[in-house]
């Protein structure tokens, strides 16, 4: 199976490990975040989040890469990556999502852009 490249765009913010940010962060650009945030996060581009990052609360992007651990719900308008040492904890909703064996999940996903004629019906689908 072919991995499709993602083009995170250049990392124009970035929160370095001891940096504690409480509140709402808002940007137009990609962030790296090695640090802590506590409250929520809105940005347009994507968000990096390293091995040594922590988020609690709600997040809203376009892309994550998820290496670190976050609590609360994803919003993203289009792509999940939760690498081997990723830990997410609450709800997912996303165009395309992917764990990397070790990487944790543990909440509900909703996968969007997904239109209803393509999810298979259990009760007539063949497992030949």
């Amino acid at each position: 199976m072919r991995k499709k490249e993602t083009n995170h765009g250049e990392i124009e913010s970035f929160i370095s490990p001891g940096v504690v940010i409480k509140g709402e962060l808002i940007s137009q650009g990609s962030i790296r975040v090695d640090g802590t945030l506590e409250g929520s996060v809105n940005i347009k581009g994507s968000l990096l989040l390293g091995e040594k990052g922590n988020v609690k609360g709600d997040i809203q992007a376009a892309n994550m890469i998820l290496a670190g651990q976050v609590e609360g719900t994803v919003t993203l308008t289009e792509r999940l990556d939760i690498t081997n040492t990723g830990v997410m904890l609450g709800d997912i909703s996303a165009r395309i999502i992917t764990v990397e064996e070790g990487g944790m999940l543990q909440g509900n996903t909703k996968m969007t852009g997904v239109k209803k004629e393509q999810i298979p019906n259990p009760k007539t689908h063949d497992n030949k």
